[in-house]
């Protein structure tokens, strides 16, 4: 599922997630895939503007996310 950019801080872009994850307090298992290359790690979950995102260490406009556990 493609995931948009809601806020860029720093070097970080927060991508909007569309549901709230199973547990936000611990870093999220994800694999997501930008400009042809997947990205396999994990990644904090954090609440800002009303939604649930995503921390990623990309500024792009969208990025694909494949598995978010």
């Amino acid at each position: 599922m493609k995931i948009k950019l809601l806020r860029i801080g720093g070097r970080f872009g927060y991508y909007r997630l569309p549901f709230k994850p199973d547990n936000p307090a611990r870093p999220a298992k994800i694999v997501v895939k930008r400009r042809g290359e997947l990205f396999v790690g994990e990644a904090w979950v954090d609440y800002i503007d009303g939604a649930w995102v995503l921390e990623l260490p990309y500024t792009d406009e969208e990025v694909e996310l494949i598995y978010l556990e």
